[in-house]
């Protein structure tokens, strides 16, 4: 990528959610041997595509390995050893890319409110290029600053380093610092360059910890020995002894009293002993002693961890639970004994807790499976409540994405623990709410462009749904509840069914697509009344989208029977705005010119685009659909054999593109190769050059857009070649023609080389 502004980043630049812990005790050695590492020889005279260095604390949960990442990130910071330093919870790779896209924000690379900083892709590729080459001064005059910035990064519980494999290696003049569970973390064939396992503290270092946290003097290391050196829960027990006033004394004769009575002290047997500290953790949180806070504790364990949004905690009307606080002053006391108890902490904004992963999963050991139904049930509530819903229509803003992405960590959270507990749930309710959060869950990551991920949770969703209704459909619809909970059911699936379609047709699966759109509309067909069919557009919808589907399995006529049969239920409607219904136009007019009709597609396409004008203005930036006209209208154009207007509209189409949908979305990637071909045509190489790159660049993101990737590079080779550079466009193209067999998968056997309308087969009808 070439659009990192170098003038604008912001240097120093410190990105540290976690606060600094003003107990943090020992670990000297570790902290001196991390910076050791990382200083010799001096990390500031590396080089531009050196390797970066990388560092692994491992150990179980509860040892103080992110404490040790927290105190040595405030040292650094506090002695400027870094330019710049990042932290990056890393316990999923939608966090992990979320905490690299941020970077670019943070360092200024893209504003904050602008698209570009919601798109992920451009501000991973930014933040990318900015860690392997920090160009700190676009002037490098003055020698004695001729030095690349460096950065330190930490990857907070990458405690399956699987999640890492995406983002690793990350090159360039800085520092990684990994915290991790798995012990191969530390190993330079798996992961990190070098590394230290975490050990308990000794007898004598746990009495000197408690000693400090207490301020009490006694038989400190009697304590420790009977939390075997567990620093999380050498705090947890501090916390106990101030709060009730005890000696060391006092809390051994308690802690001895009730050794043979563990269900006491918050021990389940069913956590087992795998590690050794499971025991230690279980009894020292005693999560049933809490007389406040247990119930917001155990609606906590159900969310991500590292950041729950307190917004969320705070419904307290929403929430059936009868401790659960019920209003702000009893919410305060909750959260008061829970963080008196070091059993959660605040980050830096104050709006937001977080919580150990052990805590967590502690708590959850403890329920029975009724409560551990209930609590999951609220948790999920509270999470709906909060999520911002896309009403079903034509959904292309993106409005809601910001608080989606501060949301999501919570809904895969939730994913996690109800994959499971759906399969035995009989509460209709329950899975209802939990498949609309995870289909349109689901949506938002579609969206975003990240189609296997968004497919994987709607399809989950649809499962646990169809469950539901096999369910639902053995008991008699008598009252009017049962009838709404079947129609529920009817109207969610016929929504995951077009969402998968949607996902197939832009991620090119065309039988997967059709499949689903065929679905979405029987479906639609058999909900829709004729009375609803008046304010109901979910018809129309689906006429349009299995006009898509069968466009992709090429189609055509089927593909311009169902256009046509979309505008005609739309019509009908009493609020029809010609506006509203622009996709069936678009697509409609592709029909008319794949099939070489192009007075019709013309006529078809304007008058789309006359309706688009008079509602919204030239040239939009309501929504991409613009451009799609736009597109169109160019293809037409060629087609006719006007080339000077068809690079006209061709060029409007990009830039209305880049003004909605941005500079890394796949459409971007179609009509920069429409442009590129303009260019080539009239010899302006360089532009065609430009355009073929940004194309290349886009595709190869993502391997679902292997088709359009083989496509652009078969222009690059005919560019190359017009370039004179004979023997590499050769073996550009010789690459180009081996992609297009292996997308082709050998189906098209009679041909022996592909010309430019079998690349141009391959992609969508909208791509072509």
């Amino acid at each position: 990528m070439s659009n990192l502004k170098l003038d604008g980043v912001k240097l120093p630049c410190y990105s540290v959610p976690v606060a600094r812990n003003k107990d943090f005790y020992g670990r000297q050695n570790i902290l001196d041997e991390i910076d050791q590492f990382f200083s010799a020889p001096g990390i500031s005279h590396r080089e531009d595509g050196d390797p970066s260095r990388s560092f692994a604390l491992c150990g179980p949960g509860g040892m103080g390995k992110t404490q040790i990442a927290t105190e040595y990130v405030h040292r650094c910071k506090a002695s400027n050893a870094f330019d710049a330093i990042f932290w990056v919870y890393a316990d999923k790779p939608s966090k992990i890319s979320d905490g690299i896209s941020q970077i670019a924000v943070s360092l200024g690379l893209v504003p904050a409110e602008s698209k570009e900083a919601l798109d992920p892709v451009i501000t991973t590729n930014l933040a990318k290029e900015w860690l392997s080459n920090p160009a700190r001064f676009s002037n490098f005059a003055d020698e004695k600053r001729k030095r690349q910035p460096t950065w330190l990064l930490i990857l907070d519980n990458a405690n399956d380093i699987r999640v890492l494999e995406r983002f690793w290696p990350i090159g360039g003049p800085g520092c990684l610092l990994v915290t991790s569970r798995d012990p191969l973390a530390k190993d330079p064939s798996v992961l990190a360059d070098s590394g230290h396992d975490i050990e308990s503290f000794s007898p004598q270092e746990s009495g000197e910890m408690l000693e400090r946290l207490t301020r009490r003097k006694g038989n400190g290391p009697a304590i420790g020995d009977r939390l075997g050196g567990l620093p999380l829960a050498l705090a947890q027990m501090a916390g106990v002894i101030i709060r009730n006033h005890m000696s060391f004394q006092d809390f051994l004769d308690t802690w001895d009293e009730n050794k043979e009575h563990s269900e006491l002290l918050g021990y389940d047997h069913k956590l087992g002993q795998s590690d050794g500290y499971d025991k230690n953790l279980s009894t020292a949180w005693a999560v049933e002693s809490l007389r406040h806070g247990k119930l917001l504790l155990e609606v906590i364990s159900f969310f991500d961890p590292d950041s729950i949004q307190e917004v969320i905690l705070k419904q307290f009307s929403t929430v059936e639970l009868v401790q659960y606080p019920n209003t702000h002053g009893a919410y305060l006391k909750a959260r008061r004994e829970l963080l008196q108890t070091s059993l959660l902490a605040k980050d830096r904004t104050e709006k937001n807790v977080s919580v150990h992963r052990m805590v967590q999963d502690v708590t959850r050991s403890k329920m029975g499976k009724e409560q551990y139904q209930n609590i999951f049930a609220a948790a999920l509530h509270l999470l709906a409540q909060k999520w911002p819903y896309a009403a079903f229509g034509w959904r292309h803003t993106v409005a809601r994405w910001r608080m989606c992405e501060e949301l999501f960590p919570h809904v895969l959270s939730l994913n996690g623990y109800g994959s499971r507990l759906m399969q035995a749930c009989d509460n209709t309710s329950i899975k209802i709410e939990y498949c609309k959060l995870m289909n349109d869950a689901g949506w938002y990551y579609h969206e975003t462009g990240r189609f296997v991920e968004s497919q994987a949770l709607i399809e989950h969703a649809q499962s646990v749904a169809e469950a539901a209704q096999s369910a639902v459909s053995h008991v008699r619809k008598e009252s009017g509840t049962e009838k709404d909970t079947a129609q529920q059911l009817i109207t969610l699936l016929a929504e995951t069914h077009h969402n998968l379609g949607c996902i197939g047709t832009e991620s090119n699966q065309p039988k997967f697509a059709l499949f689903h759109f065929r679905k979405f509309n029987e479906m639609t067909i058999a909900e829709i009344d004729r009375q609803r069919l008046k304010t109901d557009k979910r018809l129309a919808i689906s006429w349009n989208e299995l006009g898509n589907a069968f466009m992709m399995n090429k189609m055509w006529f089927d593909g311009e029977r169902c256009y046509k049969k979309c505008l005609q239920v739309a019509q009908q409607m009493p609020n029809f705005a010609p506006a509203q219904f622009s996709f069936p136009y678009v697509n409609l007019g592709l029909a008319y010119w794949i099939t070489e009709r192009l007075s019709e597609a013309k006529q078809t396409l304007e008058e789309g685009l006359r309706h688009r004008v008079a509602a919204y203005g030239q040239d939009d930036h309501e929504s991409f659909i613009t451009g799609r006209f736009l597109y169109a209208l160019g293809n037409v154009a060629a087609s006719n054999g006007d080339l000077g207007e068809s690079l006209s509209y061709h060029e409007r189409a990009l830039r209305q593109f880049l003004s909605t949908i941005g500079k890394n979305h796949h459409h971007t990637g179609d009509i920069h190769i429409k442009v590129g071909e303009h260019h080539l045509r009239s010899g302006n190489l360089n532009e065609a050059a430009i355009h073929f790159d940004e194309a290349l660049r886009i595709f190869n993101e993502h391997a679902i857009f292997r088709p359009e990737l083989t496509r652009a590079t078969f222009w690059k080779s005919r560019l190359l070649k017009a370039s004179g550079r004979v023997e590499e466009a050769r073996k550009v193209k010789d690459k180009s023609v081996e992609m297009y067999f292996d997308v082709t998968l050998g189906a098209v056997q009679d041909i022996i080389e592909p010309s430019l309308a079998d690349f141009d087969g391959i992609v969508a009808f909208w791509s072509q």
